[in-house]
C-alpha cells in the first residue's frame, strides 16, 4: 500500500513529544517510570513536547520497556487515544496538519519512517501499521481491508501494541476528517478482555473479537477526503523545512521556529514587531539581534507569510485581488502589486491564471 516519498529522513529523527508524552501519562497512571529514564540517558529538563528531535531507536528504547511495565487495565487504549498530532514537532505538525488527505500523507510519512517501522521492536502509533491492504465492495460502496501486521510472539505486548495503534489511528481519523462518528469495523485476533467497554468508548460498537486475524475495516473514502486544516501552500512550505532539515541536519534557532509559527497562525491583521515580542516574551533588540545573526529581520519572516497566504489565496479561492491586498495589510493594492511582483517575477493576476 506505502511507496516511497522524496522526502526522506535518513538521520530517523521523530519528535520527543511522543516519548514524553508516555511518560507523563505514566506518571498520570501512577505508574514507576525511572527504568525508561534512565535507560534512556536523554536531558528530560531540556525536552518538551513540540520543539526537540530525538534518535528513533530512543523512542523504541522507551515503548518497548514501557510494554514491560505493569500497567492500569486499558492504559494503551487511553495513550493512544489521547496521541494527538500537536504532541509532534510544529513543523511535523504542522505539515500534517496542512496536508491534503490520507492516499498523499500516508507514503509520505512511510518515506519518513518507513524502514523504523518495519523494526520488529517498534510500536507503531498511526495508521502506517497496516502493511497489507485489500479492497471489496458492500452494497455499491467501496471499503478497505487493513490486516495489522505486528510481532505477535508475545501475546500480552502483541494486545498492547494493537490498542495503542487502533486507538491512536482512531484519533489520527478522527482529528484530521473531522468526523465524530467514523464507520470503521475491528476484528481482534485475542479474546475480548474484561475491560472492553473501553475499546467500545474509544473504537465504536463494531468490534469483534476472537477473529482469525487481526483487521481493520473503513470506507476507502476516508483516504481521499480532504483534511479539514488543509493548505497546499502551508503544506508545501513546511515540507520543505523537514527536507532541509533531516538531509543536512541544520538547525534553525527556536526562536525563529517560533517567530514563524505565530505569524503563520495569522491570516491577516498581523502583529507588530513589539506585538510579537509580547507574545515570545522577548525584548524588541533581543529579537532583532537573533534574527541578525541567521541573516534574517522581522520584516523578510513577516514578507515570506504574506507571500506564502497570497499564493494560497491566488491559487485556492475566487477572492479578488484587492481583497487579498486588503487581507494582507497592504494599503492599496499598487503596494500589494508591486511586493508581489517582487518577489515572484509577475503580477499576480498573471499567477492566478496560471491555475485557473
Amino acid at each position: 500500500m506505502f511507496q516511497s516519498s522524496t522526502l526522506s529522513n535518513p538521520s530517523r529523527l521523530v519528535p520527543s513529544g511522543s516519548v514524553i508524552h508516555l511518560l507523563r501519562t505514566l506518571e498520570e497512571a501512577g505508574v514507576d517510570d525511572s527504568t525508561i529514564r534512565r535507560v534512556l540517558e536523554l536531558d528530560f529538563t531540556e525536552l518538551n513536547e513540540k520543539n526537540n528531535w530525538v534518535e528513533a531507536k530512543k523512542i523504541q528504547q522507551a515503548f518497548s520497556l514501557a510494554l514491560e511495565l505493569p500497567v492500569p487495565a486499558g492504559f494503551w487504549l487511553t495513550l493512544g487515544d489521547s496521541f494527538s498530532v500537536h504532541n509532534y514537532h510544529l513543523e511535523l505538525s504542522n505539515w500534517i496538519l496542512t496536508g491534503k488527505n490520507f492516499a498523499e500523507l500516508l507514503p509520505k510519512l512511510y518515506g519518513l519512517y518507513g524502514d523504523t517501522l518495519s523494526e520488529p521492536d517498534t510500536v507503531a502509533t498511526d495508521a502506517t501499521s497496516a502493511t497489507h491492504s485489500e479492497e471489496y465492495e458492500v452494497e455499491g460502496k467501496a471499503w478497505l481491508k487493513h490486516v495489522i501486521s505486528l510481532d505477535q510472539s508475545d501475546d500480552r505486548k502483541f494486545q498492547y501494541r494493537t490498542e495503542l495503534s487502533a486507538a491512536s489511528m482512531m484519533r489520527g481519523y478522527k482529528s484530521l476528517l473531522g468526523i465524530r462518528e467514523l464507520e470503521v469495523k475491528f476484528f481482534f485476533s485475542y479474546p475480548e478482555p474484561a475491560y472492553s467497554s473501553k475499546y467500545h468508548d474509544i473504537l465504536g460498537d463494531d468490534i469483534t473479537f476472537d477473529a482469525n486475524q487481526t483487521e481493520v475495516h473503513a470506507p476507502k473514502d476516508y483516504l481521499h477526503q480532504t483534511f479539514i486544516s488543509s493548505d497546499p501552500i502551508m503544506h508545501e512550505y513546511y515540507e520543505k523545512q523537514l527536507s532541509e532539515r533531516f538531509n543536512t541536519g541544520h538547525e534553525q534557532s527556536q526562536l525563529i521556529n517560533r517567530v514563524e509559527t505565530i505569524l503563520l497562525d495569522y491570516h491577516g491583521n498581523f502583529p507588530s514587531i513589539t506585538q510579537l515580542c509580547e507574545l515570545l516574551d522577548v525584548s524588541e533588540r533581543s529579537l532583532r539581534r537573533s534574527l541578525k545573526k541567521h541573516n534574517t529581520s522581522y520584516r523578510e519572516l513577516l514578507l515570506h507569510t504574506k507571500m506564502k497566504r497570497a499564493e494560497y489565496y491566488l491559487r485556492q479561492t475566487d477572492i479578488s485581488i484587492e481583497e487579498i491586498a486588503y487581507r494582507l495589510d497592504y494599503s492599496d493594492y499598487a503596494n500589494f502589486r508591486r511586493a508581489f511582483q517582487a518577489q515572484h517575477g509577475e503580477t499576480p493576476s498573471r499567477y492566478r491564471k496560471q491555475y485557473s
